[in-house]
């Protein structure tokens, strides 16, 4: 490829031709290192400033979780072994400490039998991010919990940590006629179906609204088959801080709300025997924790 590079620029006269013949000759030299291609999707943002300041449709990117995770497993295998299913037996010796009364495990041994020897525990890893004096950023990532048994301690989170989108929340159009966040809505239910499709191990026949896929993108070439190999991906645990949680996933609390703690029933009512500054030994909040 180095020695025809050269000769595109002194063999041809016209620019289209330069273009037409690089078309030709990078996939081939460049796979498999061209990336997934990133998804975009309508979600309703608001426009803050200008003429056009209001909550539009507005094409947002996010790179989905089975996308990625078929490319790394046909391109690559170590990086994928290493960072998604860790090293040797990691996936049996992780379910084999959890415990067998979970009532998360009656679900994913109905839905996978086999999970000891197929299903990946990841984390998904919601967060808040500040870009500027005014500005931060929620994002949205994953990782496997198997990743720190085939990197080792001396890795970073950059290394086994994927991201998939993230948005600025001052842009996010918070209510709807039902209470419930119009943009973050949108925007899940585009990773939820993406999610959904790693827990099943398949490509998705449908996109997120039920309708076909483009004849030539890269879903609908592949819906339908394995995504990397029989593994599936298993959300084992939501991470985040108690603001994101209750932004995004709308767990009960809120800092101003009267009750403003999702794990435990203390409040700010006046006079209630739950106050949420009682912080006495035998304060009664304290023995009342949601399980």
């Amino acid at each position: 490829f180095v020695d025809k590079l050269p000769r595109l620029w002194t063999n041809c006269k016209h620019h289209s031709n330069i273009h037409m013949d690089l078309m030709v000759y990078m996939p081939k030299y460049l796979n498999p290192y061209s990336k997934p291609e990133a998804d975009c999707v309508k979600i309703p943002l608001k426009i803050l400033k200008g003429e056009k300041a209001d909550t539009h449709l507005i094409p947002h990117y996010y790179l989905a979780p089975h996308k990625l995770m078929s490319y790394m497993y046909h391109n690559f295998k170590t990086s994928f072994q290493d960072t998604i299913l860790g090293k040797e037996g990691a996936m049996e010796e992780f379910w084999n400490t959890i415990a067998g009364g979970d009532p998360r495990l009656i679900q994913l041994a109905s839905d996978h039998p086999e999970y000891k020897k197929k299903c990946v525990p990841i984390i998904i890893h919601g967060d808040g991010v500040p870009c500027t004096n005014s500005h931060s950023l929620d994002t949205m990532s994953f990782e496997s919990l198997l990743a720190k048994r085939g990197l080792g301690s001396n890795c970073s989170t950059l290394d086994y940590i994927f991201f998939i989108t993230g948005v600025f929340t001052q842009t996010m159009e918070s209510e709807d006629s039902l209470g419930s966040g119009k943009t973050k809505t949108a925007m899940w239910k585009f990773i939820v179906h993406s999610l959904r499709a790693c827990y099943y191990g398949k490509w998705p026949e449908q996109d997120p609204l039920g309708k076909d896929f483009p004849a030539r993108s890269m879903n609908h070439k592949h819906r339908g088959h394995e995504i990397m190999g029989g593994y599936v991906l298993v959300p084992w645990i939501i991470k985040g801080d108690m603001d994101f949680q209750i932004n995004h996933f709308e767990i009960p609390g809120h800092w101003n709300n009267p009750y403003p703690c999702p794990a435990c029933p203390c409040n700010k009512v006046q006079g209630s025997p739950m106050a949420w500054n009682n912080f006495d030994p035998e304060a009664e909040w304290k023995t009342k924790g949601f399980d």
